[in-house]
């Protein structure tokens, strides 16, 4: 499988934000996750994105979230990840209404998390 190549020049003239910034919010996995579940959506509350949040950390472990881990998740993407993808442009987040609206992740971005935007977006 041929994987595209995303420059450092191609990020920074796709975002407004400072590349260092979004280099800095992917790096954590959990935004790269959040990052593609919302790429294919045009919503997604903050309750089903901790669900995918959680289920994409504990795949391939014979092991069960517990209702604290999703709690904790919850409290980490409103206060922390949602805002700083929120800066980087990625989507909008709403923290009164705990929704995340209008994501639009720029196409090197896209292309570097290897986003299929055929996906099912159920």
């Amino acid at each position: 499988m041929k994987h595209p190549v995303t420059t450092i020049s191609a990020v920074r003239s796709a975002v407004d934000a400072p590349v260092d910034d979004v280099l800095r919010a992917l790096a954590d996995g959990d935004a790269r996750t959040v990052v593609a579940f919302v790429a294919t959506r045009s919503e997604v509350s903050l309750d089903r994105l901790a669900g995918v949040v959680v289920g994409a950390s504990i795949a391939g472990e014979d092991q069960i979230a517990s209702p604290a881990e999703h709690e904790r998740t919850e409290i980490t993407l409103h206060h922390d990840m949602l805002p700083r993808l929120e800066d980087c442009g990625f989507l909008t987040y709403d923290p009164d209404e705990r929704r995340v609206t209008d994501a639009d992740v720029p196409e090197p971005i896209v292309a570097f998390l290897e986003i299929d935007h055929d996906a099912d977006a159920s």
